[in-house]
């Protein structure tokens, strides 16, 4: 896969993750560096989202113990078409 293909399955994990307060912004910023450290050529990580979250999950508990991320649920496939990946 190339960069691009990288950035745009990021990109389409982060509609999940809202924007928010200080520790809501941090939780979006490492898991986009996270995920993508996973999808690279050289990961540190799984290659899965969840691995992603927990990761960032964890760094950001660090600071803040009683953090709860914010997530919504992907959007709905359109109709007819074929289901989208989370």
């Amino acid at each position: 896969m190339t960069n691009n293909q990288f950035n745009a399955i990021v990109s389409t994990e982060l509609q999940t993750i809202p924007r928010g307060d200080l520790p809501q912004n941090l939780y979006r910023a490492v898991y986009e560096q996270a995920r993508l450290n996973g999808l690279g050529f050289h990961p540190e990580l799984a290659p899965t989202p969840d691995a992603a979250h927990q990761c960032a999950l964890d760094l950001i508990r660090q600071r803040h113990p009683s953090f709860l991320p914010q997530r919504l649920q992907p959007p709905s496939p359109p109709e007819g078409g074929p289901p989208r990946e989370p």
